[in-house]
């Protein structure tokens, strides 16, 4: 009997240990388990985290083109030292989203295929934004403002053809100078279409007059370099 009861004390004090050790090891399963998802949560946050500074340097980025567009296309001192800081800010904000791109790249989370193709896809797209707006800051600079530029070429032009013509009659000038300013001002096609129109029509007035050498020699090397640039517009 006593040997009966032994027995059965050792098999429920075993039974407890047992069940002790069960739950001790479900509990360090769920610590493991607890773990492991705060570790993917905290690999989550931190793509989260770059995804936004991403997203801000992109905003900020977008605010620099804006103000580049505003501020320094009437700003002559651009033009003269091919300089400015929105376009420094513009390239350094795009330089640290490359890099924050590259980062994500490498995270462990979003090494899987699909998330590979986005990241190309992402880079792409930006290479692509950032080819564009380098294209759109020459021809800005190309164009030029005042005395820069075609612009300024245009103007040196115009004006040496004013002071030829200033003993006659200006009034075939100053309807290409509207022309030019109305395109300055409007960008439509159809002023550059005038104003070729007006240059061909004083073109024809000069050769039926009769000028004194020089200017007239001047009127002509002007006139020609005006068409010349007008097709280039």
């Amino acid at each position: 009997m006593q040997k009966l009861k032994k027995g059965k004390g050792i098999s429920i004090r075993f039974r407890l240990l047992r069940a002790l050790l069960g739950f001790s090891l479900l509990v360090l399963s769920l610590l493991g388990a607890f773990w492991f998802y705060d570790k993917e949560a905290r690999g989550l946050q931190k793509i989260v985290d770059k995804l936004q500074s991403v997203e801000n340097q992109l905003l900020k980025a977008g605010q620099a083109e804006r103000d580049f567009l505003i501020f320094e296309t009437r700003n002559p001192a651009f033009f003269q030292n091919q300089g400015s800081p929105y376009l420094r800010q513009h390239h350094q904000l795009l330089d640290a989203v490359r890099k924050n791109l590259a980062a994500l790249s490498s995270h462990p989370l979003l090494t899987r295929a699909p998330s590979d193709s986005l990241y190309h896809l992402l880079v792409g797209q930006l290479q692509a934004y950032e080819q564009q707006f380098d294209y759109l800051v020459n021809l800005i600079r190309t164009r030029g403002f005042k005395d820069f530029g075609l612009e300024g070429k245009m103007r040196k032009l115009i004006h040496e053809v004013e002071e030829a013509l200033s003993p006659i009659n200006l009034e075939k000038v100053l309807m290409i100078r509207r022309h030019e300013k109305d395109f300055i001002l409007r960008k439509e096609v159809s002023y550059i279409l005038k104003m070729r129109a007006s240059v061909n029509d004083l073109q024809n007035y000069i050769r039926q007059k009769t000028l004194p050498g020089p200017p007239q020699k001047t009127n002509c090397v002007s006139f020609s370099s005006i068409t010349r640039f007008l097709s280039n517009w």
